[in-house]
């Protein structure tokens, strides 16, 4: 009986091995000082997806303009996005990007293009990237025959 006792433990102690001869240096260390995005990389993007709807407004809209109607009953939409950008500094991008979206009703469409310049930073914590985005540009909005281009 005691011979299986002295087994079991021994058994346990050579698996448990094992789980102590792992490093005690954190992670972190390990990747102290890497760069993820170096001047001269490239990055280009390419999203899509749905539109969906929740709100509707009347467009356009002014106090010395008549009311065009809002856009009631919006069925799901599409909505994609091309997007270029250059590291000019480590984890630092300049770009542009062209984006679009379209909604219909039953007989109305609401098409919007918007068309910015983009900056961005990269704030790196290994194995997570926190990207910060600032857009500035125009957007091309119509609504049946109506038209506009806002900022």
């Amino acid at each position: 009986m005691t011979k299986k006792i002295i087994a079991v433990i021994c058994l346990l102690v050579l698996i448990t091995i094992p789980v102590f001869s792992q490093e005690d240096d954190p992670i972190e260390d390990d990747y102290a000082g890497v760069v993820a995005y170096s001047t001269g990389e490239q990055v280009f993007s390419i999203n899509a997806g749905a539109m969906i709807p929740l709100f509707n407004l009347a467009p356009f809209h002014t106090a010395d303009e008549p009311v065009i109607g809002p856009l009631t009953s919006a069925k799901t939409g599409v909505a994609g996005s091309l997007k270029l950008g250059f590291f000019v500094l480590d984890n630092f991008m300049l770009g542009g990007e062209l984006a679009g979206m379209f909604a219909t009703t039953e007989n109305r469409t609401l098409t919007m293009i918007p068309l910015s310049f983009v900056t961005s930073y990269y704030f790196l914590k290994y194995p997570f990237e926190f990207p910060i985005h600032l857009n500035v540009g125009i957007s091309m909005n119509s609504l049946d025959e109506y038209f506009k281009v806002t900022p």
